[in-house]
């Protein structure tokens, strides 16, 4: 089923593989960076095929779904034109009901065909100890089941490692602590039950008697079209065509950028920047080029967009604060940066705003706030970009 992947592997001797997804394919829980099963899985492929040159790209967040992904599938992996994907959301979009995973999802799949339209993907459905207890009751898992929906409409290859590690925990006396290092990321172990499972789906699906020319994906009509949430897979999506007029469905802009003097620049005066924010040009965890960053109270800016909603990538920090917001001049809300992650460690989150909007120009007026969490060590906004559709 993988032929392309075998073509890559017999003639062009390179194969690039994407790997997007949340903290359980990036790696939580590890010993050590090779003992994930991201890791292991591109060791593997480089042992099988030691005359090929591999090419990993880590594109996985720990903490987000496909509500971010959406977003950051241009920048983070479809503008490296992977070759085979491994996807996995699962466990992310706990919470997100049916139709909005259904676009969420199907807008990934068709900004990977977009980049390369000979591109395999394997989706993989995880597990936590509270979920395989839930689905051992015989209760339905949303997400799960969502998922392999969409999947199974586009002809995606799919595998339940969750069931996988879930049989072997039974098999083993029902003990979750031998393969989880807390109740949803694996351990040592449990990484190596995943990454079995899924060498042995490789194996199975790698033939050497495949395509002797590259096909291009089959994509079928729209799926979510017949869903509520169709108007914003469209808007999504048509942004691989119309993001030139409309910017839609993008990460958007590069701070230290020249859209920074845009946003971040009084108008009066392009060479002042607005008093409070500042322009550091450093990585936001590693995720993206740049950022803005206030730490003070009051500090604010105004921000203009096309599009039906706003959502910001920010930086979760031990010292995030809280952002108000106030849409087109209506009621003033707030939004909050920090959880309770944050004082173990920083990343990248993306927020989406719930104000719901007519699709058109808005005007949104940000202000760091003087109110935080009870566990924050200060009030820092630091924003890496909007997401706009």
């Amino acid at each position: 089923m993988l032929n392309n992947t075998v073509y890559r592997l017999k003639h062009d001797k390179k194969l690039t593989i994407g790997y997007f997804g949340g903290s359980i394919t990036e790696g939580a829980g590890a010993s050590e960076p090779v003992r994930t099963w991201r890791a292991m899985t591109t060791a593997w492929f480089a042992e099988q095929y030691p005359d090929c040159e591999i090419i990993p790209i880590q594109a996985a967040i720990g903490g987000t779904g496909t509500e971010l992904g959406i977003f950051r599938c241009d920048r983070d992996l479809a503008s490296k034109k992977p070759d085979l994907v491994f996807m996995e959301f699962t466990i992310n979009n706990s919470g997100m009901d049916t139709f909005e995973i259904f676009a969420n999802a199907e807008t990934i799949l068709r900004k990977i065909y977009a980049a390369n339209p000979y591109a395999e993907i394997v989706y993989l459905h995880t597990t936590s100890k509270d979920r395989s207890a839930s689905i051992a009751r015989g209760e339905v898992w949303t997400p799960r089941a969502a998922f392999s929906v969409i999947m199974d409409y586009y002809g995606i290859l799919q595998l339940d490692i969750g069931e996988v590690l879930r049989a072997h925990v039974i098999a083993d006396g029902g003990d979750w602590t031998t393969v989880l290092k807390d109740s949803v990321h694996p351990n040592d172990m449990g990484y190596a039950i995943y990454t079995e499972a899924i060498v042995n789906l490789l194996k199975r699906n790698l033939k050497e008697d495949g395509n002797d020319e590259l096909l291009p994906a089959r994509i079928p009509e729209r799926l979510a079209k017949v869903v509520k949430d169709a108007a914003r897979l469209e808007n999504a999506c048509e942004a691989l065509r119309a993001a030139q007029e409309a910017s839609l469905g993008k990460m958007l802009p590069e701070w230290c950028g020249e859209a920074a003097s845009k946003a971040l620049r009084e108008e009066s005066d392009e060479t002042e920047t607005v008093p409070g924010f500042r322009c550091v040009s450093e990585s936001l965890c590693g995720r993206y080029d740049n950022y803005i960053e206030a730490v003070t109270p009051g500090a604010e800016f105004t921000y203009r967009f096309i599009g039906s909603c706003l959502g910001l990538y920010v930086m979760m920090a031990k010292d995030s604060g809280d952002l108000r917001y106030c849409i087109d001049g209506g009621k003033e809300e707030s939004v909050r940066t920090w959880d309770g992650f944050c004082p173990r460690f920083n990343r990248a989150y993306g927020i989406v705003l719930p104000d719901k909007l007519e699709y058109g120009e808005h005007t949104v007026q940000f202000c760091v706030s003087d109110e935080k969490a009870e566990g924050s060590e200060g009030t820092a906004i630091r924003i890496g970009a909007f997401m706009v559709w």
